[in-house]
């Protein structure tokens, strides 16, 4: 049973299995990014695992303002037009989290 530290469990039968299931998917992700060497087999491992848990789209940026800096890092999968419009937004300076169910961005 996994728990918390208090010793309370957080999962229990099938959801237990699942919860392994998706930290050795983790393990195995962190394993195989230590191996890369270019930024296109960071963003096709990153697309990979986050599909495995079941997200159609992911972004990896900074939090600063890109039109501020060149120095960057953005990887992303999202639809053409979603940097551009990130960047209207100014986005990057202020958002901490993004999610798949962030509402999708005008095309």
């Amino acid at each position: 049973m996994v728990s918390c530290g208090l010793g309370i469990p957080l999962f229990r039968g099938v959801a237990e299995d699942r919860a392994w299931g998706m930290f050795n998917r983790v393990e195995e992700f962190v394993r195989d990014v230590r191996e890369l060497a270019k930024k296109d087999d960071l963003a096709e491992a990153i697309s990979v695992v986050t599909s495995d848990f079941g997200f159609r789209h992911f972004a990896l940026a900074h939090h600063v303002d890109l039109r501020r800096s060149s120095s960057v890092i953005r990887i992303h999968n999202y639809p053409a037009g979603w940097a551009e419009w990130f960047d209207e937004q100014r986005l990057g300076a202020i958002e901490r989290l993004y999610s798949e169910r962030m509402q999708d961005p005008p095309t």
